[in-house]
């Protein structure tokens, strides 16, 4: 038998990139159904809703019309969520049950509203840049004691802290730093203090949040 080297070549070559293309569309893919859609203030902090979470959402409460069923393309869109003060008693199991899972405020877009309804919440529950303990560096934490917790766990996260906070645009004192959650790290979310608006984030823990 007699094969062409150069056609085995051809499809050897046109098989790797099938394999190639295929491997970058599912990572693209991957990326897409995993991107953070809602960033959600609740309970002292920010929580990161990714679009393949939404699944969980029960759309049996929540408005055919409701804005915040459309999963947005153009990057995360900051809400609140704010829960009734009068709730029937199976939406107060629903909520008791989804703080128990982990999930607390954040799955249920029928109680989101738009950020500007919570940022003033958000400034004053922050913690002011100005008051972090930045400049000591033996102030780092040796335990989990109530008395150590408060503090950062080694120079190198103070250090990224600081260097972090000192390339923003707004005084430290003007400067609000808030919790956000993710999936399964923390980040710390920088806002102006007068503004609300959201300046920066980090992925870095917020140690000072219990």
């Amino acid at each position: 038998l007699h094969f062409d080297r150069k056609k085995l070549l051809k499809f050897d070559l046109a098989i790797i990139f099938l394999i190639q293309v295929s491997a970058l569309s599912y990572g693209v893919y991957m990326s897409y159904i995993s991107r953070p859609v809602y960033i959600v203030y609740s309970a002292n902090r920010f929580d990161s809703v990714s679009a393949n979470e939404y699944d969980r959402v029960d759309s049996r409460k929540v408005s055919p019309d409701n804005p915040y069923l459309r999963l947005p393309n153009t990057g995360p869109k900051w809400v609140g969520a704010i829960a009734p003060a009068k709730m029937a008693l199976a939406d107060k199991l629903d909520l008791q049950f989804s703080t128990e899972y982990g999930d607390g405020l954040r799955m249920m877009p029928h109680y989101y509203v738009p950020y500007e309804k919570i940022k003033a919440d958000a400034i004053k529950n922050g913690k002011r840049a100005s008051e972090l303990n930045l400049e000591d560096a033996q102030a780092i934490r040796k335990s989990d004691s109530s008395t150590d917790k408060w503090l950062p766990t080694s120079v190198k996260q103070v250090n990224a802290v600081r260097a972090w906070l000192m390339q923003l645009s707004v005084p430290l004192e003007k400067v609000i730093l808030v919790p956000l959650k993710g999936r399964d790290k923390f980040a710390i979310i920088a806002l102006n203090a007068d503004t609300g608006v959201v300046l920066d984030s980090l992925a870095q823990d917020p140690w000072w949040y219990q």
